[in-house]
């Protein structure tokens, strides 16, 4: 009986690994992209420098830095394109928190739910930051919606 659930468990292992791994991809792509969009002048980080999220344990202290750049990023471009947002640094306060529920994360377990949904609302928030500034509309933006185009 050990050695079926033994032999059930590697593969349930593998599978969620990979996915785990197809969807931080996913989520970094997301986040060059949106560094993309903001211009060279405005943008505060390199878009490729996301990528060094991939590093194990350096991630948890360079994520406060990045979603302090992509804040500071965002809103220089909208002062730039007059593109309206009620976020003094957009996504910086949810971000923060994704940051700090993370780390908390290793003491506390229930703080890793709240980094996850953090995680969700940060990404859809970023994408739609990005589709705003791909469309260059100038319009008010999606503040306070979580909704993907």
């Amino acid at each position: 009986m050990e050695e079926a659930l033994a032999v059930l468990g590697l593969p349930f292992l593998l599978i969620t690994i990979v996915v785990a791994i197809v969807v931080n991809v996913l989520y970094l792509l997301n986040l060059q992209n949106t560094l993309k969009a903001v211009t060279d002048k405005n943008r505060k980080m390199p878009p490729v420098n996301v990528w060094l999220l991939l590093i194990p344990i350096f991630s948890n202290i360079y994520m406060f830095f990045v979603v302090n750049w992509i804040g500071e990023s965002l809103r220089a471009e909208f002062d730039d394109r007059g593109i309206q947002c009620s976020e003094k640094k957009p996504g910086y306060g949810v971000g923060l928190a994704m940051a700090i529920c993370s780390i908390a994360s290793i003491l506390i377990s229930f703080a890793g739910i709240a980094s996850f949904v953090l995680f969700i609302i940060y990404w859809v928030k970023t994408h739609n930051w990005k589709i705003e500034l791909q469309n260059n509309s100038g319009t008010n933006i999606l503040d306070d919606q979580f909704v993907l185009d």
